[in-house]
């Protein structure tokens, strides 16, 4: 049941990141440019960003989006300790240490990339195996997503 709700959470952030789109919000559609570049939609994320469902309250509905721009900026012969500067750039003045959970956010997606056989990782440099399945648009990712679940 938890799995279902995660999804539908899943989900719902990514007609959310449709809507804010057609609605013109500029945050959205900067990333959504950042997307087009390397040929990729900002709602047909890959399914394995699904994996970890847990996340901590300090990333609010961020949990999911840091995921998938993370997958976006992954190239082939990417620095670890460069992708994760530029991935968490928040800061948070009432909580010492926001390194620490995000580090460890960092670290169990980038485990999983691993397990999944995307990337692997040697003397802290990231090397593509294989680019990761992503989807026209979320419309999409769910109907593939609907039929794994069957």
């Amino acid at each position: 049941m938890q799995y279902n709700n995660n999804l539908r959470r899943i989900n719902y952030l990514l007609r959310n990141f449709r809507k804010n789109m057609i609605l013109g919000n500029k945050t959205i559609l900067n990333l959504q440019n950042d997307f087009y570049l390397k040929g990729h939609n900002i709602d047909g994320a890959p399914l394995l960003c699904n994996e970890k469902y847990f996340s901590y309250p300090i990333f609010d509905n961020k949990f999911f989006l840091w995921k998938i721009i993370c997958l976006n900026n992954i190239e082939d012969g990417i620095n670890l300790e460069y992708l994760f500067k530029t991935l968490f750039k928040f800061t948070f003045p009432l909580i010492e240490n926001i390194n620490i959970f995000y580090k460890h956010e960092f670290k169990t997606f980038i485990n999983i990339l691993v397990n999944e056989n995307i990337i692997k990782i040697e003397s802290n440099i990231i090397h593509l195996l294989k680019d990761p399945i992503w989807f026209k648009d979320y419309l999409d990712r769910e109907n593939i997503q609907n039929k794994k679940d069957l």
